[in-house]
């Protein structure tokens, strides 16, 4: 009987035919985890390693240099650039910066190597989009178009690039953090940047970081799934509070200028924003600089302590959808400002609202804010959770609620400003109290309807405008006419 060779026997065989010593053994285990792999030149039969160009993952040395080199070498030969995991970490003291130019491709796979920076990094970034001084960990990508006619274009160079990182580890604990920032000369890190038509980061962490975290630029397609990012984020000074908007960083994920038709996948991520006493971060997700129609997709996330979880700031219209995705102690859980004709649907999710820091609208927390937009918001089968104590919490545009539980033990909730909303199947768990349960707090005159649904529990239910119709259709209420103050029944 024939034996088959082992994969080592076979790559042996191949480098002592080909007359290719085989220098060293490599001291990680594959990727792909099945077989030992060999060193020829520098190269290795399924990928390349950066410890063969001099990386030592030490903590000690620098392997800025190392790594880049590595990363290069494995977009020449079409290879993955494999970064194993060691004991300590790799050290960096400027960006690791890998230039692409179109068509090209770079794959890099860890098993939970960590990048960490000495301290601030001496920066050679894709592109510098905050007024902060930047701290780019890992930047891939042509650098930007200074050239272009418009934000939402100055990507376009980067058409046909592949970009992939699986299982690093971005550790941003040497970069100092403050509660605020007190002017541009504020350092921020910034985990990875990524400039590539299609990008793929998956099973990543971002970890005490004061700056942001991923940073997608000029997508055609993205897919960030099974990312942690804990502890990410930091806020500079916001009008509200200090009269001065330097408000520009502080994002788990920033995306920005999408391009025509693209899709954004944003899967099973959890993002946990610094605080500083009651001050959160500033975005969980952040979607700015495009002007043309896309879709987003986000499932199965959790988003904590930012002020805002999902801010939508440019003139484009986008599609978003939202499932089974957890939100929780915010100022804002969704924001839509200076954009019309967008739409977001939300399925299967939770959201808690928590105590207001008075950093977005004074005095409230907000689920749904639209600014300079008649973005669309409609929510299927989630709970409104209004349990937080001490503040006037509320929810602005949205057209329909189908199937929600609406928890507001008897707090001072409201909703407010949308000519047209319904309720349908609804739960409205202790709703009502000493103050407005409706407003049109912009002077829109509102038209709500709540049909086959249920009131348990709840109280005074008021309005505070003229302006306000509620209509009911075969809905179990407790709620006379005389105590519907201002409105029609």
């Amino acid at each position: 009987m024939r034996k088959k060779l082992s994969y080592l026997g076979v790559y042996m065989l191949i480098a002592l035919v080909s007359g290719i010593h085989p220098v060293a053994f490599a001291d990680a285990k594959s990727p792909k985890g099945n077989f030992s792999r060999i060193t020829v030149g520098g190269l290795i039969a399924d990928n390349i390693n950066v410890k063969d160009f001099g990386a030592k993952g030490d903590g000690v040395t620098d392997d800025q240099a190392a790594i880049e080199k590595a990363a290069n070498a494995a977009v020449a030969a079409g290879k993955v650039c494999y970064i194993p995991k060691t004991s300590a970490n790799y050290l960096i003291g400027q960006t690791i910066r890998v230039l692409l130019v179109a068509g090209q491709k770079l794959n890099i796979v860890s098993n939970g190597a960590t990048i960490k920076p000495t301290s601030t990094v001496k920066n050679k970034a894709v592109a510098g989009l905050t007024a902060f001084r930047e701290h780019v960990f890992l930047a891939i990508g042509p650098s930007v178009n200074t050239n272009a006619p418009s934000m939402d274009k100055v990507f376009d160079n980067n058409k046909g690039i592949t970009v992939t990182v699986t299982g690093l580890v971005f550790d941003g604990s040497n970069i100092p953090q403050m509660a605020v920032s007190p002017d541009f000369n504020t350092s921020i890190g910034i985990g990875l940047q990524i400039s590539a038509e299609s990008q793929t980061v998956t099973n990543c962490q971002f970890r005490n970081l004061f700056g942001d975290g991923y940073m997608a630029l000029g997508p055609g397609t993205m897919n960030c799934s099974n990312n942690t990012f804990t502890g990410v984020g930091g806020r500079g000074k916001t009008p509200v509070i200090f009269n001065v908007d330097n408000d520009h960083f502080g994002d788990a994920v920033n995306v920005s200028a999408v391009k025509a038709g693209g899709k954004l996948n944003i899967t099973n991520c959890q993002m946990n924003g610094l605080v500083f006493g009651k001050r959160r971060s500033r975005c969980g997700i952040t979607l700015n600089f495009s002007a043309t129609t896309y879709a987003v997709n986000i499932t199965g996330c959790s988003i904590n302590n930012y002020a805002k979880c999902l801010h939508i700031e440019e003139s484009a219209v986008s599609n978003t959808t939202i499932r089974n995705t957890i939100f929780t102690n915010f100022n804002i859980a969704i924001a839509n400002t200076l954009n019309n004709g967008s739409t977001c649907s939300i399925y299967d999710s939770k959201i808690y609202v928590g105590w207001n820091n008075n950093e977005e609208i004074p005095g409230t927390a907000q689920m749904i804010v639209a600014y300079k937009s008649n973005a669309k918001t409609q929510m299927y089968n989630t709970v409104l959770d209004f349990k937080e104590s001490g503040v006037y919490q509320g929810v602005a545009p949205i057209t329909l609620f189908k199937n929600c539980i609406i928890k507001a033990y008897n707090r001072n909730v409201f909703f407010a400003d949308n000519p047209d909303m319904v309720f349908d199947g609804c739960t409205f768990d202790r709703f009502g109290g000493s103050a407005k349960s409706f407003s049109s707090c912009c002077g829109t005159k509102m038209n709500i309807t709540i049909k086959n649904s249920n009131f348990i529990g709840g109280g005074k239910v008021m309005s505070d405008d003229s302006k306000i119709s509620v209509k009911f259709l075969n809905s179990k209420h407790n709620i006379s006419n005389s105590l519907l103050e201002g409105s029609k029944n």
